[in-house]
């Protein structure tokens, strides 16, 4: 019988020599009775990353499995050593399973392994091997990363190119070090002199230089007037604490800087409240963010075909998601997470120093009111509105003193129960009762960035049902995708998470909108809670949706 096999090669870098693990390869398929490459030996090589990219886009990989598909006579894999299959785990026992399927046999060079008895099961021992040799090649993987990653600092902080476009005024020597571009530096000590004479906006000044040829798109120029590396300060954004030389004198900077704030003439009025999903929801379409109105979240780039979702239904699924990623983030025992506390605490008793020592000043205000009412300065009525004015703030002093011993309590308690090991059921309803307890919206925002990275908004339609699809990404690299029914039964909207398996299913605890009252917020959930004047639309709303919930109770008995 005609038989055939596969030796499978693959390097990821140019120093490693694709040539000599063909070489070995082969000499391993003839040992096995295969004799001439092109006929019954087939060979794949490809210079590829084994770590970056998934099963499904390693050309090696496919090309392997369209030649065992189209060819029933090919029965051997030969491969150099396991990590040339892949140095990610789950690819190489993916692709063990698809040989086991398929009855390929699998032989690896380095270190000897036949992986499949004759009927086709696992061999003990080979199958051992082949899982410890998986795991040292995916733990390889990380430390190269990680050893590039450092790598890479390390050259940054040295003042060398990392990759990447170099901004405006840069460029490299031979070394690969980064210096300035006296020409492109001359050019841009002009722009900014220019900017900061006061005689220009932004875009009067692009059109200014582009007109004498000048060639940068406007996005680019607008950056480059707010380029802090200039002056020698990397943004708080930037991963690597690269060092780049000093192009432009920092009193210049920090006057076009000043310029560039008094020339905002379409500067929107700041938002009475701080809407959780703001510059947070996409719009698939276009790309941009959703925009945002009293009620709504809308893009409006693409007319009917443009997401819109209620902004008390989207910030409460927010609140929802981001509500338990936060108990699971206070409720994690790791050395990261005391370190945050203790600097938490530190803020916290630095701004508690801070309220009370404004006390002193209170009282020699009330003193000169007192002073002045002595003096004939002011009349009593005058005294009784300026005291009152004084008492007012010293009141809110009080509420905040009081909020930051509070919240310092609180933490000081969480470091008990990571220190003292305390039971995790308490430690859980800690973390649970502080993230309740957040009802200021900055903070809830706060919350929400900490762990939600993006969310996708787009229309659908469905058995003449429609929605919006939300496709949220998480910080830590999760996903999550969920459908908003705006019109569900005419009578309440509904949400909707996608499982596993990919269906559609109705989770109660997401059907949870929001309402926002004195730079407040608070959920359904908190509302039900009692204790809380909350707002009459706040109260009908809950009132519709109980009397809903009720009707589909009612119509799924009687069916």
């Amino acid at each position: 019988m005609e038989r055939k096999c596969i030796c499978l090669v693959r390097v990821s870098t140019e120093i490693q020599d694709l040539k000599q693990q063909t070489e070995e390869v082969v000499k391993l398929a003839k040992l096995h009775g295969f004799n001439e490459v092109g006929k019954d030996i087939i060979t794949i090589e490809n210079k590829e990353s084994g770590v970056k990219l998934k099963e499904e886009e390693r050309q090696g990989l496919t090309e392997m499995k369209q030649l065992i598909e189209a060819d029933p006579t090919i029965t051997h894999l030969f491969v150099y050593e396991i990590s040339r299959i892949s140095r990610k785990a789950e690819v190489v026992f993916s692709i063990r399973n698809y040989c086991q399927e398929n009855h390929i046999q699998i032989i690896i060079y380095k270190p000897s392994i036949m992986v499949f008895k004759e009927d086709w099961t696992l061999d003990e021992n080979a199958n051992l091997m082949f899982s410890i040799f998986s795991a040292m090649a995916e733990n390889e993987g990380f430390i190269r990363k990680e050893r590039f990653a450092r790598g890479k600092k390390n050259a940054a902080n040295l003042g060398k190119r990392t990759g990447g476009l170099l901004p405006f005024g840069y460029t490299v020597d031979e070394d690969n070090m980064i210096i300035e571009n006296k020409e492109e530096s001359k050019i841009l000590r002009e722009i900014y002199a220019d900017m900061a004479s006061g005689k220009y906006s932004v875009k009067k000044l692009w059109n200014e230089y582009k007109e004498q040829g000048f060639e940068m798109k406007y996005g680019t120029f607008f950056r480059m007037l707010k380029y802090s590396p200039y002056i020698g300060i990397m943004p708080k954004r930037h991963k690597l604490e690269k060092k780049m030389p000093i192009i432009l004198d920092k009193e210049l900077f920090d006057k076009v800087q000043k310029v560039m704030a008094e020339n905002v003439t379409n500067k929107s009025k700041e938002s009475k409240h701080n809407y959780l999903g703001n510059k947070l929801v996409l719009c698939p379409h276009c790309g941009r963010h959703l925009t945002i109105n009293k009620s709504t979240y809308k893009c409006f780039c693409n007319g009917e075909e443009s997401p819109y979702i209620k902004t008390s239904v989207m910030d409460g699924l927010l609140w929802s998601l981001a509500k338990f990623e936060e108990i699971v983030y206070l409720a994690t025992d790791t050395e990261s997470k005391v370190n945050e506390i203790n600097k938490e605490i530190s803020v916290l008793e630095s701004k508690l120093k801070n309220a009370e020592e404004s006390g002193t000043n209170i009282d020699q205000r009330k003193e000169r009111i007192f002073t002045l009412f002595e003096m004939g300065n002011i009349n009593e009525k005058q005294m009784k509105m300026r005291l009152e004015k004084v008492e007012q703030e010293d009141q809110e002093r009080q509420k905040q003193i009081a909020e930051f011993k509070s919240r310092i309590t609180a933490k000081k308690q969480q470091l008990k129960d990571i220190n003292s090991k305390a039971d995790t059921t308490d430690i859980i309803n800690n973390a649970f009762d502080m993230v309740e307890s957040v009802d200021v919206e900055k903070e809830m925002r706060q919350i929400v960035r900490r762990h939600i990275y993006k969310v996708y908004a787009y229309r659908g339609k469905e058995n003449d049902e429609r929605f919006v699809t939300l496709e949220f990404e998480f910080v830590n690299g999760k996903k999550k995708e969920f459908r908003y029914y705006p019109f569900f039964r005419r009578s309440q909207f509904q949400i909707k998470e996608m499982t596993e398996n990919g269906t559609f299913v109705f989770n109660p605890l997401l059907d949870n909108p929001i309402y926002r009252s004195n730079g407040k917020i608070y959920d359904l959930f908190t509302y039900n809670k009692g204790g809380i004047n909350y707002n009459i639309e706040a109260e009908r709303d809950k009132k519709r949706i109980e009397k809903a919930i009720k009707r589909n109770e009612q119509r799924e008995t009687a069916k």
